[in-house]
């Protein structure tokens, strides 16, 4: 089975009651310094468990994480702050080095996910999707794909 790695430089989470204000009302974000510390301030520190420090697209090193395409991930415990009422904007940049499997047809990737409230995702074909939940989800979904073995910044961004 195919595998797909990517690189995560930084994400972050956002949320507010007029969406294009995204500085005002920061809800986590991680820069990745050494670390999977939340910098909002909200203590949402994240627990690596497999991906490693890597180099980030500006080339500081230990500022971005490899994961593995397999079972890599960074867990964020739940919070109430996580669970925004007016609108959340959830960002990353991204570099992909393969894409996802599509055994079957259907293949994908979280890139970041609050399960049953909404998701950055990447495709077999390359498109990633921002996604609202909970089911039935909507997805809007970018038109191109994005590059591998180069630095995207992706980003969704819903006004309930």
């Amino acid at each position: 089975m195919k595998k797909t790695a990517y690189l995560l430089m930084f994400a972050a989470i956002l949320v507010s009651s007029a969406v294009g204000q995204s500085s005002q009302n920061l809800i986590a974000y991680y820069p990745f310094s050494g670390n999977a510390f939340d910098e909002s301030g909200n203590g949402l520190n994240g627990t690596v468990s497999g991906p490693t420090l890597t180099t980030d697209r500006n080339g500081i090193s230990n500022s971005a994480y490899s994961f593995d395409g397999d079972d890599d991930y960074i867990q964020i415990s739940d919070s109430e702050l996580l669970n925004p009422e007016s609108g959340v904007i959830v960002e990353a940049w991204i570099n992909p080095t393969s894409l996802p499997s599509s055994e079957f047809g259907y293949g994908n990737k979280q890139i970041v996910m609050k399960e049953s409230e909404y998701s950055l995702t990447l495709y077999a074909d390359g498109r990633v999707s921002f996604g609202i939940g909970p089911f039935p989800w909507v997805h809007a979904y970018t038109l191109a794909a994005v590059p591998l073995s180069a630095w995207s910044h992706i980003r969704g961004e819903y006004d309930r």
